[in-house]
């Protein structure tokens, strides 16, 4: 209570959690004593229970004997109403246990749980299911407080489509669109330094900082039917004719926008990655191909509108990306 504890730390200690069953949990320490000096049984006590520096025995001694003043009964009553919260905490667990199975999974070292269904749930069983989660995959929540839970619940509920708690003793909880996913933390690593690099004219380009290639090639003549169609996303093509050279071949900047083919006006490139559900850690390393300023293709993604084939191409430019993944 003095920390702060939730419905199942005020429930106290249970008689029986796992394999373990505690048997003195509900007699007093006044009768186990009487018990022991009437059978001459000899008994070890803990000296730190008797030391200051530790919160339970400042509780023990001073804050008890405080609260006995005004209520002598206190112990009693004080473990009436944890044998009520205990029943209630079992009541909700049994819920969560059902719930577990439908909206939690494991695969390999992590933990998910989907996030839709976490997000419409009373927060009386979400927040034991991000703890259930969290103590099925990390084995204890010793570390654990409410503003870790908080800050889950917070994360399913809210708008943002992904980003990361950071949890104790090198664990975090990472969110996407779907998912909520507990295991090891991993630092993200670092944002690829900015490149930039011009071609005057169909060639292979290699870029240094990736170790990536872009080949460009020109195909000569009225472009066949097959070419509008994309099979293979490393590939792209657009009309030659309606480039402006050179190209510039860079990686993503603050506040570049971009106009996809299918789609009218412009999106930011950052919420085109967004919606590709692309990895932060990896945009800053996919390239971008422009002309006069305007994007002509997302690497292996999307090429933009104003350079699409159409009836009237005459020439087209084949851009192909390799060594990608994405």
């Amino acid at each position: 209570m003095i920390r702060g504890a939730g419905l199942g730390g005020l429930a106290g200690i249970p008689f029986k959690r796992g394999p373990f069953i505690r048997p003195l949990i509900r007699i007093y320490r006044p009768e186990i004593l009487r018990y022991l000096k009437s059978r001459n049984v000899p008994f070890q006590e803990d000296l730190s229970n008797q030391d200051l520096r530790y919160l339970r025995a400042r509780v023990r001694h001073h804050l008890i004997p405080e609260l006995e003043k005004y209520s002598p009964s206190i112990i009693a009553q004080l473990n009436q109403t944890a044998a009520l919260l205990e029943k209630d905490e079992q009541y909700l667990q049994e819920k969560v246990d059902e719930l577990a199975g439908k909206i939690i999974s494991c695969s390999g070292d992590s933990i998910t749980i989907r996030r839709s269904e976490l997000a419409e749930l009373p927060q009386a069983l979400s927040s034991r299911l991000i703890q259930k989660a969290v103590f099925n995959r990390i084995g204890r929540l010793r570390h654990i407080r409410a503003v870790h839970i908080l800050s889950i619940l917070k994360a399913a509920q809210g708008s943002r489509e992904q980003g990361r708690v950071i949890l104790p003793d090198g664990w975090s909880v990472r969110w996407n669109r779907n998912t909520l996913r507990v295991a090891p933390a991993i630092p993200d690593p670092e944002p690829m330094k900015r490149f930039t690099c011009e071609i005057d004219g169909p060639r292979e380009v290699l870029i240094p900082e990736t170790g990536e290639k872009i080949v460009f090639k020109k195909i000569q003549g009225p472009p066949n039917p097959s070419l509008f169609f994309r099979k293979d996303k490393k590939i792209a093509r657009v009309d030659f004719d309606k480039l402006v050279w050179p190209l510039v071949i860079r990686n993503p900047r603050p506040g570049d926008r971009f106009r996809p083919l299918g789609m009218k006006g412009s999106k930011k490139v950052s919420r085109f990655f967004i919606d590709r559900k692309i990895p932060r850690a990896l945009r800053s390393h996919i390239p971008l191909v422009l002309s006069g300023g305007e994007i002509v293709w997302i690497a292996g993604m999307e090429i933009g509108r104003a350079f699409s084939l159409d009836p009237q191409s005459s020439r087209v430019l084949e851009m192909k990306y390799l060594n990608m993944e994405i």
